[in-house]
Formats: C-alpha cells, sequence, structure tokens
C-alpha cells in the first residue's frame, strides 16, 4: 500500500513538473483583439502570427495599470501594443503586460549597434539599442535602417521595457553652405562636409518649399546673397532656412 501511494506521489510530481515547463511567457504585438470570443492575435518575435483565447480572469494591464481585453486593441490599423503574455500548460492566457509609449524624436546620433534619440519635448538626449527587430517607416512607407539619417525627425514607438520597437520618421534636415543655383531648374547645390573634405549634394525646391531668412521670407533669386543653408526635408525639400555667415 505505501508503495503504491509512494509511486503516486511520483507520479503526481512528474505531471506537475511537465506542466510547469510547458507553461511559458512569449513577447510580441497584438495586432487584433476580439473582445466577444476573448481572444487575441499575437505577431511574435519570429513573425508567426497566433491567435489565443483569454481566460476569465486573467491579469490586463496597460503601461502598468489593469485594463479590459479591449483596450489592448491596435493604436491605428498598422500600429501595434507590445506586449508580454503569459500561457498556462492548455496554451491559453493568464496574463498581458502590455506596454506602449511615444516620443516625438529627431535623430542625433547612429552608429553600428545603437542610436542617440533626442526627445523634442524635453531635450534629453537617450541612447537605444539598434537592431533587426527596430522597425523603420519613412513617410508611410517601411524603409531599410541602412536609411537613417542624422537630422530625421518623427516620433519613437516603445514597448516591452522601454525598448525601442519602432521609428516613424516625416521629415529630416541637412546643413552647410550653398555653392551653386540652378534657377531654370530650381535646384540647390550645397556643402555638407567640410572645406578640406567637401560633400556635395543637389536638392530641387518645388513652388510650395518655402525660403526663410531672419529677415523674413524670400524667393529664390535672393538666395544667392546668403551662405549657409539649413534644408528640412520630407518627400521632398519643404523649407530652406538661409543666413549668411
Amino acid at each position: 500500500m505505501k508503495r503504491a501511494i509512494l509511486i503516486l506521489m511520483i507520479l503526481l510530481n512528474v505531471l506537475i513538473l511537465n506542466n510547469n515547463v510547458e507553461a511559458k511567457e512569449i513577447t510580441g504585438e497584438i495586432i487584433a483583439v476580439n473582445a466577444k470570443q476573448d481572444t487575441i492575435l499575437l505577431k511574435c518575435t519570429d513573425n508567426s502570427i497566433k491567435e489565443y483565447k483569454v481566460k476569465l480572469n486573467a491579469e490586463l494591464s496597460l503601461n502598468n495599470r489593469k485594463v479590459s481585453l479591449l483596450a489592448l486593441r491596435p493604436i491605428t490599423p498598422d500600429t501595434f501594443q507590445y506586449a508580454k503574455v503569459d500561457l498556462d500548460n492548455s496554451k491559453e492566457i493568464v496574463a498581458i503586460a502590455s506596454f506602449y509609449s511615444v516620443v516625438d524624436i529627431k535623430v542625433k546620433e547612429i552608429n553600428k549597434n545603437s542610436i542617440i534619440l533626442q526627445n523634442l519635448n524635453t531635450d534629453e538626449e537617450v541612447t537605444y539599442t539598434l537592431d533587426s527587430e527596430v522597425e523603420l517607416i519613412r513617410n508611410n512607407f517601411k524603409a531599410d535602417l541602412s536609411e537613417l539619417r542624422v537630422g530625421d525627425k518623427g516620433i519613437a514607438i516603445f514597448g516591452v521595457e522601454n525598448r525601442l520597437n519602432k521609428l516613424v520618421l516625416y521629415h529630416y534636415e541637412v546643413s552647410g553652405m550653398l555653392t551653386d543655383i540652378d534657377y531654370q531648374s530650381r535646384s540647390i547645390t550645397i556643402n555638407i562636409g567640410t572645406r578640406l573634405k567637401p560633400s556635395f549634394k543637389t536638392y530641387t525646391l518645388n513652388k510650395a518649399t518655402k525660403i526663410i531668412t531672419t529677415a523674413g521670407e524670400i524667393d529664390l533669386d535672393s538666395l544667392m546673397e546668403y551662405s549657409w543653408i539649413k534644408l528640412e526635408i520630407g518627400q521632398d525639400v519643404r523649407t530652406v532656412v538661409a543666413r549668411s555667415i
């Protein structure tokens, strides 16, 4: 009898251990929420998309605040919340800890595996990890991280543990010395390098481009009177800021 009880206890312990092994935590983006059926679609870090059932008593939070399942819906059709998801041994969700924050930023420095972003609301500069998991959107189109430029402006989207997940960039800035103007094609050439190591870039201005100086707005014909140029660029050159040095 004692032997049978001992065997039963061993089997129960093995079963409990197996159940604990099967339970796990996963991370990803919540790309859809069905509150009526208590399910979510989760895009995992390996880009696979899976549907999970949310248990009735599951703990749900957004930025460390308790919320309903509806609060975890996508922010926009293509902007999702990042979350840590705890699954039980039946692969149903027992907890979701979602994190989402957006900051207006400017790119200050780009390194091989990191990027320095300036918070435009506080002027604070912070270094973040830059790897293949960071998504770059420029002017509503997905872009490669190699296209990042110092002076880029837009928003940074942060997820779990304040990790940089996405950069949505609208425009960037370049500046340098004005070297030439082609009035017929409305293009200007500036040296964005130095005098010893020049780097010449040509940009075309459209009719909507504003040319601004300390004295006010001017037209292209008067631009040659100025030597230093800063361009604000989106899909095209939006603004030219000119001053004399």
